[in-house]
Order: C-alpha cells, then structure tokens, then sequence
C-alpha cells in the first residue's frame, strides 16, 4: 500500500468530502502533508499563547494526518474549561479525541523533515514554509519567515479574540502553502477586531480590556460548524450568560472538518449537536439550555414569548428560520454568511432601525447560506440536494467575528459598525475588512407589516435595545 492509499482512508475521505468541492483545494495533497506544530516556550505562560495553541491543535487535527509538536517544556493551563491540566496533555488529548487516525509525535527540538511549520509565538527556525501568530486580546498577527515576526505585548485579559482569530489566519495560509497556491513571499499583518483597523505598528491599534460582562438571555439558532465554534469561544471565557440552544440535527462525519468542537466520537455516536455544544457550556460560567427542535417548533412551545431573549444568534438556514425568527417580532438578531471563495459575510439587524433578517435573505434560502459554514453551490440535474462547501477555518473566523460584535454591544466605549462586513481569506495582500450600512427595504414582506407598539412591548425588556 503506498503512502496516498494509507493516508487516504474511508473515515478521512467522510470528513474532508465537502471541502474537496473548493476551488483548488486537492484531497491527496492535504492527506499526504505533515505539518511541524512550534510553541515558544518563553510565553506559552501567558493566557493569549495557550488559546492560540488549543485553537491550532483543533484546526490542524481536523484535516492534518501527520502532525509533529514542539515543545521543549511542559506548561500548566489557565483557559478556562482546561484549567488544572498540562498543555502537552492537552495537545495529546485534543489530537486523539479529533480523530484516532492521526500519526502524531512530541519533540523537544526542531524537526526539520515536514512539509510547512506552523509556529505560535516567535519561531526557532527559518525558512520559505514558516508561518507564524502572535496575539493579545483584540489584536491578531500572523505572517511568512522569521525576519517578519513581530513581539507584541501581553496582557492578563482573558479575551480570546484575537488568539481565536489569529489562529484561523495562520491555519489559513498554512494551508494555502500545503496546497501550493500561496500568493506571498513573505509578510507580516496586524489587525484588531475592535475596529477592524490594521497597522504595522501594534502600539497604534485598538486593545481595550473587556469589563466584567454578563451576556444575559440569547436565543442560539443552530448547533452546526459556526455554532459549535461559537459555543466553544464563549466557553474560553468566564462572561456568564443564559443560553438557548436550539438544533434538531445530530453530528456526522462531515462535520468535524469546520467545528472546534465536535469529535470523531460524537460523529460515531450521532450526538445531537445541541447536546454537545450544551455540555461544553455547562463546563464554563454559562447556564445553557437545550431545546432538541427547530425554531418553529421552540415558539410552538411558548418557552419564547415566556422568556422574551435579549439577542438571537442565527446560525441556521433551514425549514423557514429567517421569516420565523422575524414574524415573531425579535430582538437584536446576529448572523454570519459563508462564501465558496475564501470569504465571510456578517450582518447585524436591529429592529425598527435597520434591515431585518428577511430584508437580508428573503423567505426563501437565499445563495449565502448563514452560518453553518457551508456555502451551497448548484447541483446537477442528477443530485438529489445541493452541493455543500466548507474550509476548516471559515466557521471559526464567522463564530469568533460574531462574538467580537456580541462584546462590543455590551461595551459602551465600543465603536459603531455598520450592518454589513465581508472579510475575504484568499489573498492574503488582499486582507481587509469592508463594511456598508443597508437600510430596510420598504417593501419588506415582513418587517414593513410590523407595529412599533408591538416592539416597543417586547424590546424594553431586552438589554441591548436602546
């Protein structure tokens, strides 16, 4: 048997099946790579490092057969959910829970023979196939070579924006590497999610810490890929909040490739996704609730206009959700968009003022699927259902941008963002934010019928409405 049949099973054909289906991504290549995990040892101490480490080791051992880690010395955790537990026995776990199949191996020095490093923190080795990160609270940097690398300096904040973003980032060139169809030499970007601002100089760029926040009543629309991602965020943190989950579908194989959070077992088992994202909020100062349905099936059951939410998050698209979400009169609702090209789309609606989810979509699905992290393409006549796309760091870019949005709107000092942001991932000279105010479109089937005084009834219960 040679090397491409060995590493090409039938488990890792069912979970890479819909990422095949991207422009230039090829399956034998991913398959056959190894890639050389560095972690640099003199601020592995710090909270923002441990995050982009637990963050890498998931996104590589959702698609990377072969994974070498260096780690000249054991370190303690503090993020919470893996307090109390070593980072190499957090590595190890990670990797095996993800998937049994992995050939993986710790190592107190450089290993030379793989085919790409990807390095958290300043690298031990230079040479074309390098890829660092570098984080600290809202700030993210990534680029290419040693020479680029830039320190930045460390807070005490637990917030895992930007190690979270950072880590996506990285992965996401790295894997353009293993594909060979990196488009830069070398580089160094920086850039914070407070703003959305990039800049060289990290010293310029918005880092503000996060207060104590309480996120109160949110409605989770959906437990798929940018759900789960989402839940497992939220569980870095010690932000309390009373959570609704809401998803009626199990986890499969296929799922695996674009969510922090579910494992291969879950996939074997047929966990229900709402069930798994409950558990790991269940671990962190959230109080989550499970509802196994869809959306129409939860306000059938009363428990929405008994609890009237604060914020809806829609992370689904299917059976009627947007008009569902939005014939009931709701709260500020967030959503996040996939593209076959690399890219994200988010959109915030806040009633009364702006678009509604509707006005965004239509009745019907719409060709930008929300967050599920899977972007629909045709089919042919001879498919049955359409096509599904996913990249292994698209879901957590949606998720961790969402959250970032859903912070600043508990922050008073935080900056006003216009209703619509794209982010595109596959240029990486082309990395930039761009975003637009849309306002409610007048002939909206829905939004247009709906009264003031009926919202006016609702929203002054919800802590976000102003």
């Amino acid at each position: 048997m040679n090397n491409l049949q060995k590493n090409i099973t039938e488990w890792y054909r069912s979970k890479v099946d819909r990422m095949r289906r991207v422009d230039g991504v090829f399956i034998e290549k991913l398959a056959t790579s190894s890639v050389t995990l560095l972690i640099d040892q003199n601020e592995l101490n710090y909270y923002a490092n441990q995050v982009m480490v637990i963050v890498s080791t998931i996104l590589l051992s959702n698609w990377c057969n072969t994974i070498h880690v260096v780690l000249e010395q054991d370190q303690a955790c503090i993020v919470p959910g893996f307090e109390g537990n070593s980072i190499k026995s957090i590595i190890e776990e990670l990797i095996s829970s993800n998937d049994d199949e992995i050939t993986f191996k710790f190592h107190d020095t450089v290993r030379v023979e793989t085919d790409a490093y990807l390095s958290v923190g300043v690298p031990t080795i230079d040479c074309p196939f390098i890829v660092w990160m570098n984080a600290d609270g809202w700030i993210s940097g990534h680029g290419k070579s040693l020479k680029t690398y830039q320190k930045i300096s460390k807070s005490i904040n637990t917030n895992p924006i930007g190690s979270v973003f950072s880590a996506c980032l990285a992965h996401s060139v790295l894997f353009k590497i293993i594909l060979g169809i990196e488009d830069e030499i070398e580089f160094s970007r920086w850039l914070s999610l407070y703003d959305h601002k990039m800049n060289t100089d990290t010293t310029t760029l918005a880092n503000p810490d996060i207060p104590d926040i309480d996120f109160g009543k949110i409605i989770q629309v959906g437990c798929g890929a940018v759900g789960s991602s989402f839940d497992f965020i939220l569980s870095l943190t010690k932000s309390p909040s009373n959570i609704t989950l809401i998803d009626y579908d199990s986890v499969e194989s296929a799922n695996l490739i674009s969510s922090l959070l579910f494992l291969k077992r879950n996939a074997l088992n047929g966990d229900k996704k709402v069930k798994v994202c409950s558990s790991i909020l269940e671990k962190s100062n959230c109080n989550p609730t499970a509802f196994e349905g869809d959306y129409s099936e939860f306000i059938k059951s009363g428990r929405y206009s008994e609890n009237y939410p604060d914020l809806i998050l829609c992370f689904a698209n299917e059976r009627n959700v947007w008009s569902t979400i939005q014939n009931n009169y709701p709260p500020i609702v967030l959503h996040a968009t996939t593209t076959p090209n690399w890219g994200i789309n988010y959109g915030r609606h806040i009633p009364l003022k702006e678009w509604c989810i509707v006005c965004r979509f239509g009745i019907e699905n719409s060709n930008a699927t929300p967050v599920c992290a899977e972007s629909v393409i045709e089919s042919s006549q001879t498919e049955e259902k359409p096509i599904l796309v996913v990249l292994p760091f698209l879901s957590p870019v949606s998720a961790v941008i969402t959250f970032a949005e859903l912070v600043k709107l508990s922050m008073n000092t935080a900056p006003g963002a216009k209703n619509l942001t794209q982010f595109g991932m596959r240029s990486t000279q082309h990395l930039n934010f761009q975003s637009f105010q849309w306002p409610k479109k007048e002939n909206c089937p829905v939004c247009s019928k709906q009264y003031k005084e009926v919202y006016d009834h609702f929203l002054n219960k919800s802590k976000y409405y102003s």
